[in-house]
């Protein structure tokens, strides 16, 4: 090996053991029960706080070098500092914890349902880095990380009041335009997939208006589709976005729409509870 490649294989030996650390805490922490709607947290870790963080690695140093003249290899040893990882880790922890609490306190003044989903939704998009992040010190420092354990109990609590807020309170789906049933159909699947009630005549509409313009030239099909998606709670209008597709052609009619529906659907599904539910 080059000096380069032995200090790669060390740094890839410590990660190895973090992601697998981490891992087993998350196992070891994480159960959760649901019954009749009522959410009860046992846990300070989720088993999700692995798969939408990737893994980073602080205050690494590495030993001289040493050479195996005989055999032409590197050898190198990678080392973290125990001390140094936790300072720059907490104070990572800290700063979304900042973010967190400040997100949540706008929960407090918000007497709306589905204003009160959104902005839990948007408190718990740092809920990711806070448990890897706290699930981190535990494996370098675990007795310095009793601060955070309220930070950790709160967020397990906002992500069950969202899950029972989703339950209790259903949404309407109104689509209208081109392929409206098709349209509305998607939409119901991607929000019953998200925890969301989806009912007739609700308080909490999610509006939808498409269109699939079908133009022919030279023979050939085009298809440029266009959404417009409208989130209402009690009559007021809380959110909106239009989304310009990208044009679809082909020699058959039937088949540029088809492949116009896949783009809208594979839209709704990436956007949807990004853009307006999360």
């Amino acid at each position: 090996k080059t000096e380069e490649e032995a200090k790669l294989a060390a740094i890839t030996g410590i990660s190895a053991f973090f992601s697998e650390s981490i891992e087993s805490k998350t196992y070891a922490h994480s159960f959760k029960s649901e019954t009749d709607f009522e959410y009860s947290s046992k846990s300070f870790i989720s088993q999700d706080s692995l798969t939408s963080t990737s893994l980073e690695l602080f205050a690494v140093h590495y030993t001289q070098s040493y050479k195996n003249k005989k055999e032409k290899k590197y050898s190198i040893c990678a080392y973290i500092d125990k001390e140094e990882t936790f300072k720059i880790v907490s104070q990572k922890l800290s700063s979304h914890e900042h973010i967190f609490l400040q997100k949540k306190e706008l929960i407090k003044t918000e007497n709306d349902v589905l204003k009160k989903i959104l902005f839990l939704n948007e408190a718990l998009s740092e809920k990711s880095e806070i448990e890897f992040l706290y699930a981190y010190s535990q494996i370098v420092a675990p007795d310095k990380t009793e601060r955070f354990n309220e930070l950790i109990k709160l967020v397990n609590e906002s992500k069950n009041d969202l899950l029972y807020l989703k339950r209790k309170n259903p949404v309407s789906v109104l689509s209208s335009g081109d392929f409206s049933k098709e349209i509305e159909s998607i939409i119901s699947e991607i929000l019953t997939k998200n925890g969301f009630v989806v009912s007739k005549n609700s308080e909490y509409k999610i509006n939808v208006e498409s269109s699939f313009p079908i133009h022919i030239f030279n023979g050939i099909f085009y298809c440029t589709p266009t959404v417009f998606v409208f989130v209402e709670s009690k009559r007021e209008t809380v959110s909106s976005k239009s989304y310009l597709l990208e044009k679809k052609s082909a020699y058959n009619e039937q088949t540029v729409i088809k492949m116009s529906l896949s783009s809208m659907k594979d839209l709704l599904h990436e956007r949807l509870i990004k853009d307006f539910l999360k």
